[in-house]
C-alpha cells in the first residue's frame, strides 16, 4: 500500500489503523533537512531541450523522479510540514505529466491541510487545478478547447476562495503573468540551467529535475492560460470594495529626538554614505586611503575603501533606468498600475532569449547594490541620534555559480566576520543588523552546482563539515562582542528554521535575536520562515526605504523585518544608554504582543521604548 506523505496528517484525527501504525513504525524518520536521502537524476538531454521539446529524455527523467518520490513516500516519515508539501507538489506535477488528472487534483486538499498560512491555503492549487480540469475536459470533448475549459475552471476556482485573504497572492500571480514569457522561461534555462547541469556532468539533484518538469508543463500551457488569468484576476480585484488596508504596524511607531548617540552597524551589502550624510558614523582614527565609515570587504574578503558594491559601477549610466524597471516589476506584483509598471511590462515582453542572462545579471547586481542602503534607512527611521556604521560584505552574485562555498572560502568569511565584530566591539556599536542568511543546503548546492563534488553523499558530508566550520566561527565572532546586540533575519524560504540549518539566524546566543516577518495587519508574511528559534516578528512587507540615488522603493523580506527590530533596539539604547544587552532583550520581549492568525510574538516599538526609558 502506498502511503502519501501528509495524508495521515490530513485524514487521521486522533487515531490511525493498526496497519498504518505498524507500517509507519518500519519507516525511517526524517527529522532534519540533512536526513533527506540524496539522489542524482541522470539527464539525457540539456534542461532547455527537455523544457522546449519534451521527448525521450524528459520521459526518462520523470521516471527517475517518480521512483524518488515513491521511495520517499513509502519508506520515510517526514516530520517537517514544508517538506511534506514539497513532496506532495512533486507528486501532483508527476501526475499531471502522465495525464492522471484525478490523482493530480487529489493532492491539493492534502497540501492545504498542511498549510498554516491562510493566504497560501486559500490560493493553493489556483492554477494547477484549473489546468488539470481543463486538460481532462478538453481531452474528453473535442468541442471544448483547453483555453475555454481553463477559463471556466479558473473563474470557478476564484469564486471558491476568500479573495480578501488571498489578495496579495493573487496580485503577485497577476504581476507574474504580465511579465512571464516563453522567451524569458527558455532563456533562463539556456543561459543558466544548461551550464549548471553541464558542470554536474548532467547528473542533477532532484530539485533541479523537478524545476525542469514544472517548467515543461508551464511552457505547454503558458500562452493559453496567461490571458484568462490576467482578465479573471483583474475583474475579481476590481470588483472588491475599496477598503483601506489594515495597518496595525504603523500605530506602534515611536519617534525619539534628542536621545543619546547610538551606533548601529549595518552588516550588509553597503550603505550609501553620501545619501546618509551626517547619520554616518565616522572613524576618526582612519588613515589616509582607509575607509572611514566602517569596514568594506570585497568578494575575496579583503578590505577596500568603497561604501557600495563596486561591481555596479559598470552599470552606472543605466542605474536610474534599472531602478525604474525594478520598481515597475514590484508594482506589477503588488497590483499597482504605475508608469514604471507599464514600462516594465513592455520591457519584459520585448526581452529575447539571448538577452536573458545579461538581464538577470543586471538585476542580481542591482539587488545587492540597493539592499544594504534600504536596510539602513529602516534601521535609522525616527531616531535623530543614530550613527550608521557600514560593514559591507560582497556575497557571490554570479547568475552561474563559479565559486564553491568550500573550506577556504568559509575560512576567509569567518576571518572577516571576526574582524568585523571586534571592530564593532572596540568602537562602541550597540546594535548590529544582519539581513543575510547562509544555510547548509546552500553550501551543498554550491559544491554540486560548480562541479566541485559530483557524488551526492560526498557533497552532503562535506557540506555538513563546512557548515560546522562556519557555525563555530560565527559563534566565536559574536561571542567576542558581548556588548553588541545582533539582529538576524529568519529567511524568506517559508521553511522551518529548526529543520533547515542556517546562520546566523539558527544560532542560539545570548546577544542574538532572530526576526521573522509579518505584514502591516500583523499576519505572517507568505514568505517568512518560521519555527521556535525565531524570537520575534516585525513588519517585513512592502517596507519603504531609499536606495542609492535617493529613489524610494517598497521592498519585502525578513531583510526588512530585522532592521525594524534593530531600530527599536537602537531607540531603547538612545533613551536609556545604561541598558545591557540582556536587559534590552528582556524589555523587547516583554513589550511584544501576540497577534495575527498564528498568534505570533510581534514587537511593539512604542511600548518597548517607553519601557526602556522607565527602566533608568
Amino acid at each position: 500500500m502506498r502511503i502519501l506523505i501528509g495524508f495521515v496528517a490530513a485524514a487521521c484525527i486522533g487515531y490511525c489503523s493498526d496497519a498504518l501504525a505498524e507500517e509507519a513504525s518500519t519507516k525511517q524518520v526524517i527529522r532534519s533537512e540533512a536526513d533527506i536521502p540524496r539522489v542524482t537524476i541522470q539527464l539525457l538531454d540539456k534542461p532547455s531541450v527537455m523544457v522546449r521539446e519534451g521527448g525521450a529524455g524528459l520521459e526518462d527523467m520523470v521516471r527517475q523522479l517518480e521512483d524518488y518520490a515513491t521511495d520517499l513516500s513509502d519508506n520515510y516519515t517526514i516530520e517537517d510540514a514544508t517538506t511534506q508539501k514539497e513532496l506532495l507538489s512533486l507528486q501532483r506535477t508527476i501526475a499531471m505529466h502522465y495525464a492522471r488528472w484525478e490523482e493530480a487534483l487529489s493532492y491539493t486538499p492534502m497540501i492545504q491541510a498542511l498549510e498554516e498560512k491562510a493566504a497560501a491555503r486559500e490560493s493553493q492549487g489556483i492554477t494547477s487545478d484549473p489546468v488539470a480540469i481543463a486538460m481532462q475536459q478538453s481531452a474528453a470533448n473535442d468541442a471544448i478547447s483547453f483555453e475555454q475549459a481553463f477559463t471556466v475552471a479558473f473563474a470557478e476556482r476564484l469564486n471558491d476562495i476568500d479573495v480578501e485573504i488571498a489578495r496579495d497572492n493573487l496580485e503577485q500571480l497577476l504581476g507574474t503573468m504580465k511579465i512571464v514569457s516563453t522567451d524569458l522561461l527558455l532563456g533562463s534555462f539556456e543561459s543558466q540551467m544548461d551550464p549548471v547541469a553541464a558542470n554536474m556532468g548532467n547528473n542533477v539533484p532532484a530539485n533541479l529535475a523537478t524545476a525542469i518538469l514544472s517548467s515543461r508543463i508551464s511552457l505547454i500551457t503558458l500562452e493559453q492560460i496567461k490571458g484568462p488569468i490576467i482578465s479573471e484576476i483583474t475583474a475579481v480585484l476590481e470588483a472588491l470594495p475599496t477598503i483601506e488596508q489594515v495597518d496595525l504596524w504603523s500605530q506602534r511607531a515611536s519617534q525619539v529626538d534628542n536621545g543619546s548617540e547610538v551606533i548601529v552597524a549595518i552588516w550588509d551589502t553597503g550603505v550609501d554614505s553620501a545619501l546618509q550624510g551626517d547619520r554616518m558614523w565616522v572613524n576618526t582614527d582612519a588613515k589616509a586611503g582607509e575607509y572611514q565609515y566602517g569596514l568594506a570587504f570585497g568578494y575575496d574578503y579583503e578590505l577596500e575603501p568603497v561604501s557600495l558594491l563596486p561591481k555596479a559601477n559598470k552599470y552606472v549610466d543605466e542605474l536610474d533606468d534599472m531602478l525604474d524597471l525594478l520598481k515597475g516589476i514590484q508594482d506589477l506584483q503588488s497590483g499597482i498600475n504605475s508608469d514604471e509598471a507599464g514600462r516594465a511590462q513592455q520591457a519584459m515582453a520585448a526581452l529575447k532569449r539571448e538577452e536573458v542572462l545579461d538581464f538577470q545579471e543586471r538585476l542580481t547586481v542591482l539587488g545587492s547594490y540597493i539592499h544594504g542602503q534600504h536596510v539602513a534607512d529602516i534601521a535609522a527611521q525616527n531616531l535623530t541620534s543614530v550613527k550608521l556604521m557600514n560593514i559591507r560584505m560582497s556575497w557571490p552574485d554570479d547568475p552561474i555559480p563559479t565559486q564553491p562555498m568550500d573550506e577556504a572560502y568559509v575560512a576567509k568569511l569567518v576571518d572577516a566576520a571576526k574582524q568585523a565584530t571586534q571592530f564593532m566591539q572596540e568602537n562602541g556599536v550597540k546594535v548590529a543588523n544582519m539581513s543575510w542568511r547562509l544555510t547548509r543546503p546552500m553550501i551543498e548546492g554550491m559544491l554540486v552546482a560548480t562541479g566541485t563534488e559530483t557524488d551526492p553523499a560526498v557533497a552532503q558530508a562535506r557540506a555538513a563539515k563546512i557548515f560546522e566550520q562556519l557555525s563555530v566561527g560565527l559563534t566565536e565572532a559574536f561571542a567576542a562582542a558581548p556588548d553588541v546586540l545582533f539582529i538576524a533575519g529568519a529567511g524568506n524560504e517559508d521553511e522551518n528554521v529548526e529543520f533547515v540549518q542556517s546562520v546566523p539566524a539558527g544560532l542560539n546566543l545570548d546577544n542574538l535575536i532572530t526576526v521573522g516577518a509579518v505584514d502591516q495587519a500583523l499576519n505572517p508574511a507568505g514568505f517568512t520562515s518560521f519555527g521556535q528559534s525565531i524570537d520575534v516578528y516585525a513588519n517585513g512587507f512592502e517596507v519603504l526605504g531609499r536606495v542609492p540615488s535617493g529613489k524610494e522603493l517598497h521592498l519585502s523580506g525578513t531583510s526588512m523585518a530585522a532592521p525594524q527590530v534593530a531600530n527599536i533596539a537602537a531607540k531603547m539604547f538612545a533613551v536609556n544608554p545604561g541598558l545591557t544587552v540582556t536587559e534590552a532583550i528582556a524589555i523587547l520581549n516583554n513589550a511584544t504582543t501576540t497577534d495575527g492568525e498564528q498568534a505570533l510574538k510581534v514587537v511593539h516599538d512604542k511600548r518597548a521604548v517607553e519601557a526602556a526609558a522607565s527602566a533608568k
